[in-house]
């Protein structure tokens, strides 16, 4: 099958379009928010269709979704598209390499269906685990505009999910297609040795849909599947412009494919070195991009969860009922406990003095006026089933 290669100067005019968009939305939104108490019908414009047409440019549109109400991103093109960047293309050695989720990619390498069942349910645990420590928090309680979506949220901070990371901004997507990962969120860009001796190879992989109701109506269909997160009160998801596919939807992660099962084209582009840098800087080494006070000081405990095998008895009943009652739950504990999984006490705990330094570090006014948000309600359109 012949490559498809997008040049270097196409790439690099879409993300300074994408920047003038973004650009635009600071504006709006500090408009809209300077206009939130006002009593005109129309604040932004002369009439509702003006009025309307700003809100696709507002950080901060509060919007009901089927999986719950989300903060959305101003609009950062004039279609919408959606990226996933990868660094390396795993094909070239492998002819039945698959884009799929972290979750999918541990259970492909498992040997048995019982291994990767058991797996998969011990994956619950730990996203159960991760949501429970951080619902503690004060980010959590004092957050009230939208969904905190704890499931996702956990994809970022590395733990293992059947969620695939997806966002609409190119130079996010371009990062983690130039850029190596070292460990604990850190990134280097790839050099010229990674591409002559350490198998990245000269072009990295971007994957991309175009979503245009107006010229192709049977996307309307396709546009529930790739979902947004939206604003949280934790930083890497809204930083990354991030949205997310459930592979659990097509009920089957292990052999779940970006391009085969929702529509999106695998592209190919040379890497260079400095181009590579060039998009590291961007972010300034990723710092940009993986920057969060809070969890920093939960790194530790998040890293407890990804390793534990000890699981306290709500998150075990929490996982059974989303995902294991066609079994008994003495079947689970038994096959749990041959597998090496204790189900009890919880193998980590939230201690006081760390949860009250959490919790200093982050304020929700402070966090909505340094992101310059206007939140608030918006009525749109959703395409039915």
């Amino acid at each position: 099958m012949t490559k498809k290669v997008i040049k270097l100067d196409k790439l690099k005019r879409t993300i300074a379009l994408q920047q003038e968009y973004k650009e635009r939305n600071k504006n709006v939104s500090t408009a809209r928010r300077a206009t939130m108490a006002s009593k005109d019908v129309f604040p932004l414009g002369r009439n509702a269709r003006e009025d309307l047409y700003a809100d696709l440019f507002t950080n901060g549109s509060t919007v009901r979704y089927p999986h719950g109400i989300v903060v959305k991103y101003g609009m950062n093109s004039p279609i919408k598209t959606f990226y996933r960047g990868e660094a390396k293309d795993y094909s070239r050695k492998n002819n039945g390499s698959k884009c799929r989720s972290s979750l999918g990619r541990e259970l492909a390498g498992l040997e048995t269906e019982a291994e990767r069942e058991l797996e998969f349910f011990t994956a619950q645990l730990k996203i159960i685990a991760f949501s429970n420590m951080i619902n503690e928090l004060k980010h959590n309680l004092d957050w009230n505009y939208c969904d905190i979506f704890s499931y996702v949220i956990a994809q970022h901070y590395g733990i293992r999910t059947q969620y695939l990371d997806i966002t609409d901004d190119l130079a996010v997507a371009l990062f983690f297609a130039c850029c190596k990962h070292m460990g604990n969120g850190k990134y280097q860009p790839v050099s010229k040795r990674d591409i002559r001796e350490n198998d990245f190879g000269s072009h990295a992989v971007l994957y991309k849909r175009v979503d245009d109701l107006t010229i192709n109506l049977k996307a309307e269909k396709k546009v529930k599947d790739v979902l947004p997160i939206g604003y949280q009160p934790f930083t890497r998801c809204y930083k990354q412009r991030g949205y997310f596919i459930d592979t659990m939807k097509l009920g089957d992660i292990v052999n779940y494919d970006l391009a085969a099962d929702h529509g999106f084209e695998k592209l190919y582009f040379k890497r260079t070195p400095e181009f590579a840098a060039e998009i590291y800087e961007l972010f300034d080494g990723g710092r940009e991009l993986f920057h969060d006070r809070s969890m920093e000081l939960l790194s530790g405990l998040i890293d407890e969860i990804k390793t534990g095998d000890s699981f306290s008895e709500d998150s075990f009943d929490k996982a059974y009922d989303n995902f294991g009652v066609i079994k008994s739950k003495d079947w689970w504990l038994t096959k749990l406990a041959a597998y090496g999984t204790e189900v009890g006490e919880p193998a980590l705990e939230l201690s006081d003095d760390l949860k009250t330094k959490i919790d200093d570090s982050w304020d929700i006014k402070e966090f909505v006026d340094q992101e310059r948000l206007a939140i608030g309600g918006r009525m749109v359109y959703y395409p039915p089933d």
